[in-house]
Order: C-alpha cells, then sequence, then structure tokens
C-alpha cells in the first residue's frame, strides 16, 4: 500500500498465545490504533500498576479481538500454475474463464479445481475474485474513480464490483475509501 505508516509492537509470544503462527493483515479498531500508538512512546520495562502498564493490558485485550482480513493472494507450488497465476496478478479480470487455464495446462477443470484448492485454500472463483479486489485497492488509493476500476477488472458495472468488495471485505466500498484515504 501507498502513502502508509506502520509501528511494530514486540510482545513476548507467552503473552498472546492465541495469535496465529504466521502474518496476516486485520481489521484494527479505532482503540487499538491509539494504543498501539501510546505503546511505542513506553518503556519496555514499567512499574507493575501504572499507566504504561495498564496501555499494554490493553493492547494485549485488543488483539484478541482482531478480525482477520483476507488481503493475501496465495500462490501454488505447482509451477505452471504458478505461472499463470503470477501473469494473471498482473492484470486480473473477473471474467477470466477457467477453460483458457485448462487449455493452457492441458488438464480439465476438476483437476484445475483440485490444484486451486490444495495449492492455496481457495476455490478458482474465489482467488480469481480475491486477485481482482485487492489489485483495485491501489487504484482506491490513488482516487481513480469507482466506474472506472469496475471496467478496468471486467465487472459488468459498478455495482457489481462494489458488492463484490463489500462481501470479500465486509464494508460497503464507500466506507473502506473514506476510512483508508
Amino acid at each position: 500500500m501507498a502513502g502508509v505508516s506502520t509501528r511494530s509492537l514486540y510482545i513476548e509470544p507467552g503473552a498472546v498465545p492465541w495469535l496465529p503462527a504466521r502474518c496476516q493483515a486485520v481489521d484494527v479498531s479505532a482503540l487499538l490504533r491509539e494504543l498501539i500508538l501510546a505503546a511505542v512512546e513506553m518503556e519496555p520495562f514499567h512499574p507493575e500498576h501504572s499507566r504504561d502498564a495498564a496501555v499494554a493490558a490493553l493492547v494485549l485485550h485488543e488483539l484478541r479481538n482482531l478480525t482477520p482480513l483476507p488481503l493475501e493472494v496465495p500462490l501454488p507450488s505447482h509451477p505452471q500454475l504458478r505461472h499463470l497465476c503470477e501473469a494473471f496478478l498482473q492484470k486480473p479480470t473477473i471474467h477470466d474463464p477457467p477453460a483458457r487455464w485448462c487449455a493452457a495446462l492441458n488438464i480439465s477443470e476438476r483437476t484445475l479445481a483440485r490444484l486451486f484448492r490444495r495449492g492455496t485454500g481457495l476455490s478458482f472463483s474465489q482467488w480469481r475474485r480475491r486477485a481482482c479486489i485487492l489489485h483495485s485497492l491501489e487504484h482506491l488509493t490513488a482516487g481513480m474513480p469507482v466506474t472506472r476500476i469496475a471496467a478496468l477488472l471486467g465487472y459488468d458495472n459498478p455495482a457489481a464490483y462494489t458488492a463484490a468488495f463489500g462481501k470479500l471485505l465486509g464494508r460497503p466500498l464507500t466506507a473502506y475509501r473514506s476510512r483508508r484515504s
């Protein structure tokens, strides 16, 4: 993402055993954002009943309620399928048919479905939709009109794109755009 800043918190793994083993994007509430901004200014060691201890405890409490966001497009390890996926990511279109992929790989649609599910954890259509929506984020943050983004990705109309966006990210496009702009 362009125009973002990050902060890092270093937390003992034993204090957050519920966190997943791998990195993932999450939806950060306004409260957690402010707590993180306060926490990065704190000394690493602080008195047990101090303000800093309370902030640290509240950060841990808020971390329990994080909602993962589907902001990842997993790539399969199968070399030829991975090559097609990488090419698709350069110029995604929502109507790219699985038959084209099958012909390129010389496999059946059932085999393609199995390869996608095994390699990405998603169906072909789920993966394609996610790739398109995530590709659109760069255009949204650059201020490109929704109508133009929808056309660029091959959606039949802006409403179809907006609905797919909301379904994937759990919020309407307008809420996402205004929060992230």
